[in-house]
């Protein structure tokens, strides 16, 4: 899972957190994988839960569209950050 997500910066790697099924389901099993065996007390997995299950959902969206200082196109896609386009199109 952490492969997949790194392999998304990669030159011509696809770049969207919040669109691509494929990063979804490796966030999903991240979380699925990482709470039971890293965190013993469970107020610590349901605070790592809850932290893992915000990335899956619109985090990545919100925090784009809130704190990005420049340009972003709302009309490409569903994400509103480029969101089928190449790492490419983000750096130039």
């Amino acid at each position: 899972a952490l492969l997949l997500l790194s392999g998304l910066g990669a030159p011509g790697g696809w770049g969207c957190l919040q669109c691509d099924p494929l990063v979804l389901e490796a966030l999903s099993h991240l979380r699925s994988a990482l709470i039971p065996g890293r965190f013993q007390l469970e107020q610590l997995q349901a605070r790592a839960g809850a932290v893992l299950m915000g990335m899956e959902g619109p985090f990545f969206r919100d925090y784009a569209l809130n704190v990005f200082v420049g340009k972003v196109d709302k009309s490409t896609g569903p994400c509103g950050v480029l969101c089928q386009e190449p790492n490419a199109a983000l750096n130039g």
